[in-house]
């Protein structure tokens, strides 16, 4: 049977969507020759093309508010407003619920509407066909981005995402190298650590490699999971790091270069036990007058925090 036009439309949104999506695994994933990478890139075409002849079903729409959402709270991010390196339905961020609410709702809204908040990376294809048309095309979706109805989904996520990082369950499992990987069972976040780092001081001293999408996944049942990048920033990685740490008691963990979110992360740790968990503190700077690295310091060294 033809689609609607309304459906057409929506078709094709979807499979840029998802061509989109497949780009980013693409780019995420490194390639040794050219060649393996455009057969890697031809693949992922087809099978987006083969998901845009499927019929359209309600978790398709849903998806596409999902897009439009994200990409408002995404656009958000970037210019500032929100001073924040937690998630977005963080509790942290409930003290300006309610504005953010509504500049996601407005943001959804425009980007949605206008043709030039579609996607236009290329000269000709869904996303040239798409820029055509406007938002009064596709009812449904314009009822799911009203303000109301922005505020009950993002609500709705909430309680789900934080039912996910309140889960207190970990699996653990021990390497060969003597190292062993802390998984959060709900969100899948991960972290290896490992023993026997060769630093100066009072130790011993280990390392922590928190990189979860180059560590293997202990759960089996992982397929059916969300990616678990969704759930950065709602304090899992304090509990993984906790519950990794309490493993090897007494050991002691550097801070070295790390990114922003996880320097955050290692300051509340530190905060927490100056003495294990190595990291940037002021009050360290201010109390400290000599060059000692934090390696060299023993426990009765630090200051309160």
């Amino acid at each position: 049977m033809a689609q609607s036009r309304d459906q057409r439309i929506l078709s094709a949104l979807i499979a840029e969507e998802k061509l989109t999506r497949a780009r980013v695994e693409l780019e995420q994933t490194t390639w040794r020759h050219p060649i393996t990478r455009w057969r890697a890139r031809a693949k992922l075409q087809q099978r987006v093309v083969d998901q845009e002849r499927q019929a359209l079903s309600a978790d398709d729409l849903n998806y596409l508010v999902d897009r439009f959402v994200n990409a408002s709270l995404e656009a958000l991010r970037t210019t500032g407003k929100y001073k924040t390196n937690r998630h977005w339905l963080h509790h942290e961020v409930d003290a300006y619920w309610d504005q953010l609410v509504a500049d996601v709702a407005q943001g959804a809204s425009l980007s949605a509407s206008r043709p030039g908040g579609l996607p236009a990376r290329r000269s000709s294809g869904p996303s040239a066909r798409l820029a055509e048309h406007r938002l009064d095309a596709l009812p449904a979706l314009v009822e799911r981005l009203t303000p109301a109805a922005v505020r009950q989904k993002l609500e709705t996520d909430r309680a789900v995402v934080r039912g996910v990082a309140s889960d207190p369950s970990m699996l653990t499992e021990k390497c060969e190298d003597g190292s062993w990987i802390v998984q959060h069972r709900a969100s899948g976040l991960r972290a290896q650590f490992s023993p026997g780092i060769g630093l100066p001081g009072p130790g011993p001293f280990g390392s922590i490699f928190a990189k979860w999408y180059r560590i293997d996944d202990l759960d089996p049942q992982s397929a059916d999971r969300t990616d678990p990048g969704y759930y950065e920033g709602l304090g899992i990685g304090e509990m993984i790091y906790l519950h990794g740490a309490s493993l090897a008691p007494g050991m002691r963990w550097p801070g070295g270069s790390v990114a922003t979110s996880a320097g955050a992360l290692r300051r509340r740790l530190h905060k927490l036990d100056p003495y294990i968990w190595g990291a940037d503190c002021e009050t360290c700077t201010d109390h400290f007058k000599d060059n000692k690295d934090w390696n060299d310091r023993k426990r009765s060294d630090f200051p309160p925090h």
